[in-house]
C-alpha cells in the first residue's frame, strides 16, 4: 500500500461496516470487526480491527449515515 491509498482512506470516513455473525435463529447477532472504504478506481480497502481470525467469512454492510450509524 502507498502512501497516498494510506491518505485517502485516512481522510475519508468508511463506506462499508464488516461484521461476523454470531449465534443462530432469533438469537444471532452481528459483531463488528472492521471497515471498509471504497476507492477512486472501484476497489475496496479492507481494515479489520484488533487480530482477528475469521473461519465463516464476513458480511460488508453499507453505512447508514443517516441514521447515525
Amino acid at each position: 500500500m502507498t502512501t497516498a491509498t494510506q491518505n485517502s482512506t485516512a481522510n475519508k470516513r468508511p463506506d462499508f461496516a464488516v461484521k461476523v455473525r454470531k449465534g443462530s435463529g432469533e438469537k444471532a447477532r452481528f459483531e463488528q470487526i472492521g471497515v471498509v472504504w471504497t476507492r477512486d478506481n472501484g476497489s475496496m480497502f479492507c481494515r479489520l480491527v484488533g487480530s482477528q481470525v475469521v473461519t465463516d467469512g464476513f458480511y460488508i454492510f453499507p453505512i447508514n449515515r443517516e441514521a447515525g450509524h
